[in-house]
């Protein structure tokens, strides 16, 4: 019968095959004539059952021998048009046709997979096909190939399962199908639930034939030993369990927000134990099975009934059955080859968080550090870690009733900011194991984490004092609240004396970790280093201010860490100028910061003649005179490598420019010389605007004498006119001219 898969197949599409453009030419006419009558809305014939035997179970090729991968497949096209083209080239004896999992409607993938019965056949089809145009898409055919991820895939197998291996002997162990099995059903689990394991029982009873019902009733089968001819039948008590274990992590994910589900998780947890034992009955009565696989079995039905007992908080009980799976899988990981060892290793190695935990339940030795360790190995145990951690946190916070600040004892009265204070306390000194231990893997979020919580505690002592102070607002302040007040500001100066301290040793680390990168990894400029005491300063001067003027050994401590600092921070600053090449400004820089060092290592010299303790200290290993020293030396060394530099550069720019020439001459002026000119040069080939020349005039004459001739009148030669009727009125009026 035809298979169509609704999950994911064995095989894989090749890698890199994409649709090529479409094109006219290259059409097949079978095609044509099959997408013509789709097109027309034919519907195709229905193929009869039983055309297609199932396959017989391929060997470990990458590059499957017979079969053909056929995509870009329009998904209109069902598996019957398909088949009626593929049959022009051969017989198919399988065709695996795949739809998209986890829909209600059969959506196709626009893929499928084809097997002929030779090699001939295969190749002609995939000649005949590939490039070929169905409903305006162009088909693209390769070989088929097997997907090393899901190789061992128990699901394909089962369904292609070949009929003669049921005469076969047991020998193949559940342990590494269970493996399989179990990490399937938690990726399925995440995507498609329980649905999953589902249909894979239901494909596994279709293909046994052992399916529920006789005809149109339900009729229950039961699994006896003597109906287990091969070994798929041990497949249905197998992902039973596994169906039933992962609806139960799928419910533990929502105990939550729903706590009901606990209950139902339960439920499933004892249904998948139960599968578990069935499937180790039919191990140990089979006579085909072997030693190695009642071995395994056993193991299983100890590892799913310590499950049902841990959530049952039955510590005890669940640590003899987890005692008793790891036993057996690591007597069998001694026993099987080399290449099987990782399947129970890691068994074993998942298993080892939950026997820390009931032994730490039980009341064994196992510490609250190893289980916080064990919280990022366990992602399962994570809540039932934080809730032993809190009941913890709350044990010892009823034991702290005071803190020492500056040889004072301040009571502490908020439970909150007890319990707060123990996780101060406690990362505190898990941070500390971690200074000792090698590597700086997880420090930084240590910190990080550290600094949250110093934060959270000092907003519980800010609430603390914003009530205190509406208290008193109301009514007159008494005298055991002024004490009360006074405790509270001392609690929050306590607060930002351990964050301060914890924020300048982190950025030390982070100096440390700068200064020494990885392999591989980045150098940092020297801004980046600059930054870094430029915030370690302000953590100085905010840490001198909460000590106070009042004391003085903290405040010499204070000013030597601040010249040190001031010192790193010059010589960082210097290196930045390096890089401009400013080397002036560099040296200066160079000076001042071995002026800081020398007064910083006085004061520390005079600290620690005076051995006196201080309220504030600095990681040794991280910050130290001996770094101060190494400094001073390695200040001078630079000193001296950027004069050279200055020098050098002073003497090359010197040589450039005594080989420079400064003519400005034309080319013009100069025709009978030779000057060799780059062709990146301007050259000016004569002067614009030209040069004035002196040229030769026509003289001027000035005729002075005509300024001096009198010559006569001739005003009687004029002729006079007789005046009008106008010029009368008008000499009349104004009078006549003389």
């Amino acid at each position: 019968m035809s298979e169509i898969a609704a999950s994911e197949s064995q095989e894989s599409p090749p890698t890199g095959s994409t649709a090529a453009p479409e094109t006219e030419e290259g059409t097949d006419s079978s095609l044509l004539e099959l997408t013509a009558g789709l097109e027309r809305g034919e519907k195709a014939e229905k193929l009869p059952p039983d055309t297609i035997p199932p396959c017989s179970p391929q060997s470990g090729l990458s590059v499957l021998a017979h079969k053909i991968w056929i995509g870009n497949l329009d998904k209109r096209l069902s598996q019957e048009n398909i088949l009626k083209f593929v049959r022009r080239y051969g017989t198919p004896v399988s065709f695996r046709f795949n739809f998209r999992a986890g829909t209600d409607v059969m959506e196709p993938r626009g893929y499928c997979f084809v097997e002929y019965s030779t090699r001939e056949e295969a190749e002609k089809a995939k000649a005949a096909l590939d490039g070929k145009k169905a409903l305006g898409k162009k088909i693209v055919v390769d070989w088929a190939r097997i997907d090393p991820a899901t190789k061992k895939n128990e699901d394909s197998a089962s369904e292609t399962w070949d009929p003669s291996v049921v005469s076969e002997t047991l020998e193949k162990g559940v342990s590494t199908s269970a493996k399989i099995a179990a990490l399937e059903a938690k990726l399925k689990a995440m995507e498609e639930g329980r649905h999953y394991s589902s249909r894979r029982m239901r494909r596994i009873r279709r293909n046994l034939n052992f399916t529920h019902g006789h005809r149109h009733r339900f009729q229950k089968k039961v699994l006896t030993v003597e109906k287990v001819t091969e070994l798929r039948y041990l497949y249905l008590p197998l992902v039973c369990a596994e169906r039933s274990w992962a609806m139960a992590m799928e419910l533990k994910q929502e105990i939550n927000s729903d706590p009901r589900k606990r209950f139902h998780m339960l439920r499933r947890l004892k249904k998948a134990a139960k599968h578990a034992e069935h499937l180790l009955r039919l191990s140990e009565a089979c006579e085909r099975c072997d030693a190695r696989t009642r071995l395994e079995a056993q193991a299983y039905k100890f590892w799913m009934s310590a499950n049902v007992k841990f959530e049952q908080q039955k510590w005890q009980q669940s640590l003899e059955e987890f005692g008793q799976c790891q036993t057996i899988y690591e007597k069998l990981g001694g026993a099987v080859p080399d290449d099987q060892k990782a399947v129970y290793a890691q068994r074993v190695e998942e298993m080892v968080p939950n026997i820390r935990y009931c032994a730490y339940n039980i009341g064994d030795s196992t510490d609250v550090a190893e289980l916080v360790k064990l919280r990022p190995d366990a992602p399962g145990l994570a809540s039932k870690i934080d809730d032993v951690l809190s009941k913890t946190q709350e044990k010892a916070a009823s034991s702290l009733s005071e803190v020492m600040w500056r040889e004072q004892r301040l009571p502490v009265r908020n439970e909150r900011l007890r319990v707060g204070l123990i996780k101060l306390q406690q990362l505190e000194g898990e941070l500390r194991g971690r200074r000792t231990a090698e590597g700086d893997e997880g420090k930084m979020e240590m910190y990080e984490q550290l600094l949250m919580e110093c934060q959270d505690a000092m907003q519980i002592v800010r609430e603390d004092i914003a009530a205190e102070t509406s208290l008193s607002e109301n009514k007159k302040r008494s005298q055991k609240a002024e004490v009360h007040m006074d405790t509270l500001r001392q609690l929050m100066d306590y607060l930002t004396h351990f964050k301060l301290t914890v924020a300048i040793d982190r950025n030390l680390h982070l100096f440390q970790t700068m200064k020494n990168p990885k392999p591989g990894a980045r150098n940092a400029k020297p801004e980046e280093f600059v930054r870094v005491f430029d915030i370690l300063l302000q953590h100085v001067t905010d840490l001198g201010d909460i000590l106070g003027a009042e004391d003085l050994t903290s405040q010499k401590y204070i000013a030597a860490l601040t010249l040190a600092f001031k010192s790193f921070r010059c010589y960082y600053l210097s290196e930045s100028y390096v890089v401009m090449r400013k080397w002036a400004e560099a040296v200066g820089l160079l000076d001042r910061a071995l002026e800081h060092v020398t007064q910083s290592l006085e004061q520390y010299r005079s600290l620690e003649q005076g051995a006196v303790s201080v309220n504030v200290k600095v990681d040794q290993e991280k910050f130290s005179t001996v770094h101060l020293q190494q400094l001073r030396e390695t200040i001078k060394g630079r000193k001296c490598e950027v004069h050279v530099s200055s020098v050098l550069e002073a003497d090359e720019v010197e040589e450039k420019m005594s080989q420079l020439s400064l003519s400005t001459k034309p080319l013009s002026e100069c025709m009978d010389e030779f000057a060799p000119v780059p062709p990146t040069q301007k050259v000016t080939l004569a002067p614009m605007p030209p040069d004035y020349q002196a040229l030769p005039c026509k003289p001027l004459f000035f005729d002075l004498a005509l300024n001096h001739v009198t010559f006569p009148s001739l005003a009687h030669r004029a002729e006079n006119k007789p005046g009008g009727i106008t010029g009368l009125v008008k000499g009349w009026i104004w009078g006549s001219k003389s």
